[in-house]
């Protein structure tokens, strides 16, 4: 009987974390930690559109991230912007990562994204999942080999000539449209990130690409609607791998187009700082269940929560914000930006989620 029961929880927890969201690759324990330590007298970096910037809340610092950082003695650097969207505060981040800050970080957005659209939404949570996905990546990445480097060996045809891709890590990015053709990577670590790319923009759409590790096969991926202008970036998470050298081969399959970004290897959990990632608002007025309907937001939010499952033992949360926003009470009367006391109940979500 006890049997039963722990395959029943096992099931139930599985069901509550892994179900949807992006690709997880390499998931053999599901994330279990409901709290991520914060160390006080740090410095917080905050991303995100209006939420984060506090529009609305008067004085204007008293939004959920000027709270955050003065609960836990912090000096906080905002980087919110009002009106933008995830690919925005994804940009904002990784410059601030690639020039070495390594900090707590909190990101909010997805509201700008998601309104105004109809039919175009479910496209567009994959590629709102595709930029937190690679935030969480860039938080713990301890090392990275661009794929345009000698040190990634190439059969076949390929491209690495093409610049300006502002959501890569790197301004010039691999790609391929021939079939068979393979990117291999040599490496000694217990983990792997593979940097690839999303789209189904500008006539690109993206095609299909097989994993192997020593020659056992991984996986066949594809992003094909992960982007509706551009490349969108996506991570695959290897874990659990012997502290040994490994070889990882990249295989085109088909002939759309694949783009491949960098290899890179994870921190030791214990090295790395937390990020926190807070759910979409779950507001009912018109401007946004006009767009969306009243049970976007529960897909929306669970695809949030399902990202993080790649990373167990890692210090990467969802802060409940829809458990402590009342949408009833605490939106304005703009219909979308919060109340003061709005603000105030988003600081308790994130609050909620540390220790």
């Amino acid at each position: 009987m006890r049997k039963i029961v722990f395959i029943f929880l096992w099931v139930l927890l599985a069901s509550c974390i892994c179900g949807g969201g992006s690709p997880q690759t390499n998931n053999p324990i599901p994330s279990i930690s409901y709290k991520v330590t914060m160390v006080r007298n740090d410095t917080l970096y905050t991303y995100g559109d209006s939420f984060t910037a506090g529009f609305n809340a008067t004085p204007n610092d008293s939004c959920y991230a000027k709270r955050l950082a003065t609960y836990y003695s912090d000096v906080l650097v905002n980087r919110g912007v009002g009106g933008s969207t995830v690919n925005a505060a994804y940009i904002s981040f990784k410059t601030d990562k690639l020039s070495g800050k390594d900090k707590p970080v909190t990101m909010m957005s997805g509201v700008n994204d998601l309104r105004g659209v109809t039919h175009q939404h479910p496209i567009l949570t994959l590629q709102c999942m595709g930029y937190f996905k690679s935030a969480i990546t860039l938080q713990f990445l301890k090392s990275y080999v661009f794929a345009t480097s000698t040190s990634v060996i190439k059969s076949g045809t390929w491209d690495s000539s093409t610049t300006d891709l502002v959501t890569g890590l790197h301004s010039k990015y691999l790609t391929s449209s021939t079939a068979n053709s393979t990117a291999t990577y040599i490496f000694t670590d217990s983990t792997l990130v593979i940097g690839t790319f999303g789209s189904n923009g500008y006539g690109v759409v993206s095609g299909h690409f097989e994993v192997t590790i020593d020659g056992i096969f991984k996986g066949r991926y594809s992003f094909g609607a992960y982007g509706l202008a551009g490349y969108t970036p996506q991570t695959l998470v290897f874990r659990g791998l012997s502290n040994a050298s490994h070889t990882v081969v990249v295989t085109k399959i088909g002939t759309n187009k694949i783009a491949l970004d960098y290899f890179g290897h994870l921190k030791n959990s214990s090295d790395c700082k937390p990020i926190i990632i807070g759910e979409v608002p779950n507001w009912n007025k018109a401007d946004f269940t006009g767009y969306m309907g009243t049970n976007f937001y529960e897909y929306i939010n669970t695809q949030i929560c399902n990202i993080k499952s790649d990373y167990y033992g890692y210090p990467v949360i969802i802060a409940p914000v829809n458990t402590y926003l009342n949408p009833n009470l605490d939106i304005d009367t703009d219909n979308v930006h919060p109340t003061n006391q709005g603000h105030r109940h988003i600081f308790e979500s994130f609050l909620s989620v540390t220790q």
